[in-house]
């Protein structure tokens, strides 16, 4: 069966491909969003942090370990 245009094989990369949008950077975005833009970069930041600290401090209380002993 024969094919009408190229085959995928015969285009170069970024050719004929729909533009991909730029990411915005924090200068980039409206005012309105830099409060909403800080907590979410907070609690990205935040959230391994507490989760693992939780998890050491739980595993001292239940075993009652030292920081030596681990």
């Amino acid at each position: 069966m024969p094919q009408n245009g190229p085959s995928p094989g015969d285009r170069l990369p970024g050719q004929n491909l729909p533009r991909v949008p730029r990411p915005l950077t924090s200068r980039d975005l409206p005012p309105k969003y830099k409060a909403a833009e800080r907590r979410v970069r907070t609690v990205i930041i935040a959230m391994p942090i507490a989760l693992v600290t939780s998890w050491v401090l739980w595993k001292r209380c239940m075993y009652q370990t030292t920081f030596l002993d681990l």
